[in-house]
């Protein structure tokens, strides 16, 4: 079978806007044991102050065997040495257990007036070729290359709970301490002997029923974390690598409704005018057992996979779907601890602060302007920060200028967005259940044949949702601290961890 030469464009948006990055893998070409492509994208970063820290695309590749039809793709293992990238710029660092890379700028400083000879710095990433050596030789398989911007939280000690004691709803504290509403600091010895008890770090006692010891990420140590919440085209491409088996078992209760070989346009997933997955192309669960081709349809007029179909527009998803997702890209579920941790970083918690640094927060006046496309955007100049009087999921980074601050972008310290906006994002813990046993291991870039992650531990841990999107909720529930999204009934049982989630979504990290 020919090789694919596949463009996987993760996430599409404006140019114009700082936080919009125009991610951009070209072609794949291949040499007898590597697989090369093209990289590039605006905006990054790589600060020596404030935030010390730098932005990174994760990439991974996806292989499947042509000695048969209808093969499934399976994760790409990368050999320990021989990667290489053009110019000097950026660099390639291959992760621990070689499911990957972090491509980002290098430690250097530039002398050139362009900054293309050093990595330390602000601008467009120029197209760069990469080249990644596999395991094995290529032959006549196919190959997939996915990638998704990221950003580096460094080591370091940072504040849980942010001391509020009205409409507190549950936040952490020093519940042990002299104010027990007073913020608790994480250190390097709380992470080298764990939190413990969750009366160490709840007043009221709402954490894991198990201590917490040392091998839960506390969020002290070192991670990336995805810039963006999870996006339908990051989706779609996940969907349109899986077997028609794992296309179906994926729609959990609705996969007798809308099996993978429905008629075009057959909606898989929809929500609020913004999100809308279509079956492009049925598939075959009989005979031939040919996967389904899924598309963008936000416009729902047919068209597939258009600018107004809402490719950088956050999707929505039950635990089951983002739990197998993040299985699938070799990522991780975030704790609560990091989530605080990449909204407000090192700096002493601001009471009832958004993840913007401010209390500040400003009501929408309507939807935004082609509110599905690429460029859409608010209208008004005081519509700055994400209130809740729009009444769609838009797209991720929309209040990011060329010209915004923090505070205007809705950016949290250390450069991600949307961690309290938009849409809700499930984490790791709650206020009840034993969530102990979970450790900062990744997933292994397979999925079972159900369509399930099959990471230990991770489908028995207690959830919550984060950041309750402020879009729908109005004021209170996008303050960083508030921890008041554990309906166990709803996101935790087994029995539920199919339903459709309207409202939640989510992100993955990879420790470092």
């Amino acid at each position: 079978m020919k090789k694919s030469l596949t463009l996987f464009l993760m996430l599409i948006l404006a140019q114009n806007y700082l936080f919009a990055n125009n991610l951009q893998i070209g072609d794949i070409t291949y040499g007898t044991d590597n697989v090369n492509f093209t990289i590039q994208w605006d905006n990054s970063w790589r600060v020596t102050s404030g935030p010390s820290n730098w932005d990174a695309v994760w990439i991974f590749l996806k292989r499947q065997n042509c000695d048969g039809m209808n093969n499934p793709w399976t994760h790409q293992t990368l050999a320990s040495t021989g990667h290489t990238i053009s110019g000097s710029q950026i660099e390639i660092s291959l992760s621990s257990d070689n499911l990957g890379v972090m491509i980002h700028r290098k430690n250097t400083t530039p002398t050139s007036t362009n900054g293309t000879d050093g990595g330390i710095g602000i601008g467009n990433i120029a197209q760069a070729s990469v080249s990644l050596k596999l395991t094995a030789a290529v032959g006549s398989d196919n190959f997939k290359a996915f990638g998704t911007e990221v950003v580096y939280i460094p080591e370091g000690q940072f504040y849980i709970g942010d001391g509020g004691t009205a409409n507190n709803h549950y936040a952490f504290s020093d519940a042990q301490g002299s104010d027990i509403y007073a913020p608790l600091l994480i250190t390097q010895a709380v992470q080298n002997t764990g939190l413990g008890a969750k009366t160490v770090y709840q007043r009221q006692s709402y954490g894991s029923s198990g201590d917490l010891p040392s091998t839960f990420p506390l969020g002290y140590n070192a991670f990336y974390i995805m810039k963006y919440e999870i996006n339908q085209a990051q989706y779609v491409d996940f969907l349109n690598s899986l077997t028609v088996q794992q296309q179906l078992e994926i729609m959990g209760d609705l996969k007798n409704s809308r099996p993978p070989n429905s008629a075009t346009g057959t909606v898989m997933k929809s929500y609020s005018s913004s999100v809308r997955i279509e079956i492009v192309t049925p598939g075959d669960n009989t005979s031939s057992y040919t996967p389904a081709i899924y598309g963008l349809d936000a416009s729902n007029d047919n068209n597939f996979n258009q600018d107004n179909d809402g490719f950088g527009i956050p999707v929505t998803l039950n635990r089951r779907e983002l739990l197998t997702y993040l299985d699938w890209t070799a990522l991780r579920p975030m704790t609560e601890f990091e989530f605080e941790k990449a909204c407000r970083g090192p700096l002493t918690p601001v009471m009832y602060e958004k993840a913007w640094g401010t209390t500040s927060y400003t009501n929408k006046h309507g939807n935004p302007t082609n509110f599905r496309s690429s460029n859409s955007y608010f209208r008004t100049d005081w519509d700055n920060y994400l209130g809740p009087n729009h009444n769609v999921i838009v797209r991720s980074g929309i209040d990011a200028t060329s010209t915004s601050n923090r505070e205007r972008s809705g950016a949290t310290f250390y450069g991600v967005m949307e961690m309290t906006g938009n849409i809700a994002e499930f984490a790791i813990g709650g206020r009840d259940g034993n969530y102990s046993t979970f450790t900062n291991a990744p997933g292994d870039g397979s999925i079972s044949q159900i369509a399930e992650n099959d990471s230990p531990n991770w489908k028995s841990q207690g959830y919550i949702y984060r950041g309750r999107g402020v879009w729908n909720y109005g004021n209170g529930g996008e303050r960083v601290s508030n921890r008041y999204g554990d309906f166990r009934g709803e996101i935790n049982s087994n029995y539920n961890q199919d339903k459709n989630v309207y409202t939640i979504g989510g992100r993955g990290v990879r420790s470092w």
